[in-house]
């Protein structure tokens, strides 16, 4: 507090003038951050909800290309289209997206031959020597077809 002395008027005028100013300035500071930090929570609640919806958007699109690619019917099918995808799509898919699949190991063809083979071998049981004759010329690397010949 501020003691009024009667001599000198002015110098009390100036000391009550310096407190009303330390006032005005404490008050400015209490509003700019009463102000501030709500509009700092207000802009990093945008751009965290702006992150989070592009991290959904890029984990729903690569959930979406894995479930096209399990829809194959066979391995060739799933790198064929897992390699169009790539193409289509070349930034938002990993790098390595197609290269870290390799369907050899899991060589399907040979399944899915033996079952058309069988089909065909099933719609007609009087022809089966000829068309086991007939698979042999057209497909001479399929060694398992020497199986199904009568000895």
């Amino acid at each position: 507090m501020i003691e009024i002395d009667p001599n000198n008027l002015e110098l009390t005028k100036i000391l009550i003038e310096n407190e009303k100013l330390a006032i005005e300035k404490s008050k400015m500071k209490w509003y700019i951050s009463a102000t501030i930090i709500p509009l700092l929570a207000i802009i990093f609640t945008i751009f965290f909800s702006i992150y989070t919806q592009q991290q959904n958007e890029k984990n729903m699109f690569q959930i979406k290309a894995a479930e096209i690619i399990f829809n194959s019917k066979d391995d060739y099918e799933a790198k064929d289209k897992i390699t169009i995808l790539k193409q289509i799509f070349p930034d938002k898919l990993p790098k390595d997206f197609s290269k870290s699949f390799k369907p050899y190991p899991f060589d399907s063809y040979e399944v899915n031959s033996k079952k058309d083979l069988l089909k065909l071998l099933t719609a007609d049981h009087n022809k089966n020597k000829e068309i086991i004759l007939n698979w042999k010329k057209a497909f001479p690397g399929d060694l398992w077809v020497n199986d199904l010949i009568e000895k």
